[in-house]
Formats: C-alpha cells, sequence, structure tokens
C-alpha cells in the first residue's frame, strides 16, 4: 500500500501548493523576484517539517496499538492535513485567481509526475532502511511536502522547453494577424499600477467614436495578449493592450 501512498500523496502535495502555483501564474511561470511566492515556499516547507512529524506519529501510534492497517490512518491524516492548510491559506492567494489555461494545466500534470517520483523514491528507500517491523517509508514520505517549493520549480523547467515552443507559434500567429491589420491603431497600457483602469476608461471613451477591442480582465502577459487578438472583431479600429 506504500506504492497507493505515494500516488495520493502526490496528489495531495500539489493541492498544498496550488497557492504557489498561482504565484507562479501571475509570475509567468518564473521563480524569480516573487516575493509572495517565496514566503509561500517557507510557509509550505514548514508545513512539510510538521507534517513529517504528526503523519508518522498517527502511522506509530495507530500501528502500536494493533491496527494492521496503520497507513489508512497515516493517509487520512494527511488528506486532512493538505485540506486545512489549502483552507486555511484559500485567502491568500495571489489578486487575480489561478486560471486553468492550458499551460497551467501542463504546469500541474508535471508537478504531479515529479511529486509522484519523489513519493516512490522515498517508498523505496523507507522500505530499504525498514528495520524490526518499523516502515520507514512513512517518515520519508511526508518529507516530501517540504521538498514541494523545489518540486514546483523542477515542474517548471521540465515544461519550459515546451512552453517556449507554444509561445512563438502564439506571438508569430499575432504578430502576422496585427501586421494584416493596416489601418489598425494600436495602444498599449503599461507601468506597476492601475493599468487595468487606464485601459478600461480608454476603451469606454474611443467606443463612443470606434469600433475599440481591449484586452479583457488583467490579461496583460505576451501570451495574453495573443489570445485577446485571436479574439479581436475583423472590424476592430483601436485595441488597447494592457502590458
Amino acid at each position: 500500500m506504500e506504492w497507493l501512498s505515494a500516488t495520493v500523496n502526490a496528489f495531495l502535495v500539489v493541492t498544498v501548493g496550488i497557492r504557489a502555483v498561482n504565484y507562479y501564474q501571475q509570475n509567468g511561470y518564473r521563480a524569480d523576484g516573487a516575493k509572495k511566492l517565496k514566503k509561500t515556499a517557507v510557509s509550505m516547507s514548514l508545513y512539510g517539517v510538521v507534517n513529517a512529524f504528526v503523519c508518522y506519529f498517527v502511522y506509530c501510534v495507530s500501528t502500536a496499538r494493533g491496527f494492521e492497517n496503520g497507513y489508512v490512518f497515516y493517509l487520512v491524516f494527511c488528506v486532512g492535513g493538505a485540506v486545512w492548510f489549502y483552507f486555511a491559506h484559500r485567502e491568500k492567494h495571489a489578486r487575480t485567481p489561478l486560471r486553468l489555461t492550458g499551460r497551467c494545466m501542463r504546469f500541474l500534470a508535471a508537478y504531479f509526475a515529479v511529486s509522484a517520483a519523489a513519493g516512490i523514491a522515498a517508498v523505496a528507500a523507507g522500505r530499504a532502511l525498514s528495520r524490526n517491523g518499523v516502515n520507514l517509508s512513512y517518515v520519508f514520505l511526508p518529507l516530501t511536502y517540504m521538498l514541494s517549493p523545489a518540486l514546483g520549480a523542477l515542474a517548471a523547467a521540465i515544461i519550459y522547453p515546451t512552453e517556449q515552443a507554444v509561445a512563438r507559434i502564439y506571438t508569430e500567429g499575432c504578430k502576422k494577424a496585427l501586421d494584416a491589420k493596416t489601418d489598425l491603431v494600436r495602444i498599449g497600457v503599461t507601468g506597476s499600477y492601475g493599468k487595468t483602469g487606464v485601459k478600461n476608461i480608454l476603451a469606454a471613451m474611443l467606443a463612443k467614436k470606434y469600433r475599440v477591442y481591449a484586452t479583457p480582465e488583467s490579461y496583460n502577459t505576451p501570451m495574453g495578449i495573443c489570445i485577446s487578438v485571436r479574439d479581436m472583431p475583423d472590424d476592430t479600429e483601436i485595441f488597447v493592450a494592457e502590458m
């Protein structure tokens, strides 16, 4: 059952890491320059330390009391801990909610894969080092929560080449679409704060006289702008982009 536990554990690691994924998305899936992401990584690591001690304590107590399926108690506590962590930090997510885009789904799939690999490695090490009937798999398995930030960074690195290729396809298509609209007026709104508000005000003012299309919501990444250009009506006269 350790292998099943490793699979379930991988899902829980990703659940605990959802807040970090949210910050990854807001930072263009880069780990650098994101203070909130770093703080999240610290809290996830601390959770991993506490989880490792408490979960193994639950497993040992249940086994010592004669429960042959002590791993069930371990898994129940693990699930409970992950759910608690998720809801306790739900309100602390980035201002913009996590969007399950194609890139996000690929990132989550890679995150799950590397978490499962880490869990399998932990179980294998635990089984190899087990002594006197004490299953050390349940000592090493919870430690994967401590590695969750590193596993997320590894997942981002693994899918990076694929994402670069996808980005090139989108950006080249976007450039061709814009070049084909020779009479289109293009306005880019940049800055640290207030981009969305300024964009919406400009779009509302210009729409009194022209056919205006603006990037939706707070789309401001290169990929977000590419998607906006793809969805832009053919009769658009002014394109307002938040960048």
